[in-house]
């Protein structure tokens, strides 16, 4: 179901040879990370970099 709600950013892909998804893969990403985050039931702990 996730990814059908995506789907007009696929097409929006599609339709400009891949050139939209320099814009439009990261959010989809964050998006994919976010529902994988709630299924797992836990927020992922902060860790710092060096």
């Amino acid at each position: 179901m996730m990814y059908l709600s995506l789907i007009g950013w696929y097409f929006l892909g599609f339709f400009t040879f891949g050139l939209a998804n320099l814009f439009t893969l990261p959010y989809t990403l964050a998006i994919q990370a976010e529902f994988y985050i709630a299924l797992r039931g836990e927020q992922p702990t902060k860790t710092t970099v060096l």
